[in-house]
């Protein structure tokens, strides 16, 4: 197993895909990860065909276990010849990650906490920038999203807006991971709506989260 801060390189492609560096940090500190180009290590939630749900209080590590699971699935798929450059050749490439994670190119992947999205998709509207909605068809047909705290209540929009991505990535079978402080039950009532955590409880395998960070 190789410590995580032996590979700056594929941080830096991970904060490429919106990982922040927090959470980056926090990965160097308590997570080790299998060598580039292998995959040595297979946690039991790391299921091929099933999204992921990390749920629990603030401060159990939901988003850094996210980023984990997300660094798996991309050195397993960069074995397999599946990720969309090379990691030293993309790292070394400043355009590709000035772009943010490649949001042009065939294939991206994508961390991105769901205020963020929302936000940037509002912007659009107000500055006339297109930064929004080429976050959003990156997070939609992205190999594989994070997306990090569904946790508040949403406008009509905003849920129209997510209910249509959860719905694409759902139909596109697009691995995806999502976190949140609620238990799906509880989600239904604080989005007040049952279409998003239903489709989310037929395709995700549930993780509750304890361990404390802080």
């Amino acid at each position: 197993m190789a410590k995580l801060e032996d590979n700056a390189a594929f941080f830096r492609l991970l904060s490429s895909y919106g990982v922040p560096r927090r959470i980056i940090n926090t990965l160097i500190s308590n997570y080790s990860l299998p060598a580039p180009y292998s995959l040595n290590h297979s946690p039991s939630e790391l299921y091929q065909d099933k999204w992921i749900y990390l749920y629990g209080p603030t401060g159990t590590g939901k988003s850094t276990h996210a980023a984990y699971l997300m660094s798996v699935f991309l050195r397993a798929r960069a074995r397999l010849g599946e990720a969309p450059l090379d990691i030293e050749k993309a790292c070394e490439d400043d355009t590709y990650v000035a772009r943010g994670g490649a949001l042009q190119d065939q294939v991206c992947y994508r961390y991105v906490r769901v205020t963020e999205l929302l936000h940037a998709m509002k912007e659009d509207f107000n500055s006339g920038s297109h930064y929004g909605q080429h976050l959003f068809n990156c997070c939609r047909r992205a190999a594989i999203l994070v997306l990090d705290d569904l946790t508040s209540q949403l406008s009509q929009w905003e849920l129209a807006q997510l209910d249509y991505l959860i719905d694409r990535r759902y139909g596109d079978e697009l691995k995806t991971i999502i976190t949140s402080n609620h238990s799906l039950e509880r989600l239904k009532r604080v989005l007040g709506s049952e279409r998003i955590p239903g489709r989310i409880g037929e395709v995700a395998h549930m993780k509750k989260m304890k361990r404390t960070y802080r």
